[in-house]
């Protein structure tokens, strides 16, 4: 499933006014360390709530994210046995059809035009997906939206915490003080642009990687 798609349905989803779940929680989940009953409350939050099932994409994209990264080179290694399929994969198409299942109702519409990654919108955006930097961001950039008056971002640590919520406004684009700076070391991070006062709408995740 593309990440459009996956977009799509999530803005189409429910969303639960209670906390979400903790970080760590989506960590231990990973590394299957959540004893029964907790990762079986976990799915099922992660099933009947969009913003969770976001958080365990999010999740599972920094974690292979984060695998690459430290991948040795292929010819320096002599490989005696297939490496092991990674024991949370299996979760990744558990997360994709979860989001799909809860916003099922958008195979039954159009896409909206103004969220829809198009290299139009790709081309404005400031790191670009996937960037690699060698020093934190100095600003984010976004291409603007039809009818959306103030916007507002999120930046998402390699844990898939929040670390750092804007300000709505207007512009579509936001320096980073240097606080939020000095917190941005190393790693790999998300960043989504929300319309302000509306639910579930927004573009991204993107991502960025930092490596001085």
């Amino acid at each position: 499933m593309n990440d459009e798609r996956l977009r799509q349905a999530w803005r189409s989803a429910p969303h639960s006014d209670a906390p979400l779940p903790d970080a760590d929680d989506f960590t231990a989940l990973l590394d299957g360390r959540l004893d029964p009953a907790r990762r079986e409350a976990l799915l099922a939050r992660v099933a009947e709530d969009a913003d969770a099932a976001l958080m365990l994409q999010m999740a599972m994209e920094l974690r292979a994210a984060a695998e690459a990264a430290v991948a040795p080179p292929t010819a320096s290694v002599t490989r005696l046995r297939p490496r092991a399929r990674p024991p949370w994969r299996w979760l990744q198409a558990l997360a994709a059809s979860l989001l799909v299942a809860v916003g099922a109702a958008v195979w039954l519409r159009p896409p909206p035009q103004d969220v829809l990654r198009s290299s139009a919108t790709a081309a404005l955006i400031e790191p670009p997906d996937g960037a690699r930097l060698t020093a934190a961001p100095t600003r984010l950039r976004w291409a603007a939206q039809p009818g959306v008056a103030r916007y507002q971002v999120r930046l998402y640590d390699a844990r898939a915490e929040l670390i750092w919520q804007s300000d709505p406004v207007a512009a579509v684009e936001l320096k980073i003080d240097e606080s939020t700076r000095g917190r941005i070391g190393n790693g790999d991070y998300l960043w989504r642009v929300e319309w302000a006062g509306a639910e579930g709408a927004g573009l991204g995740p993107y991502r960025f990687e930092v490596s001085r």
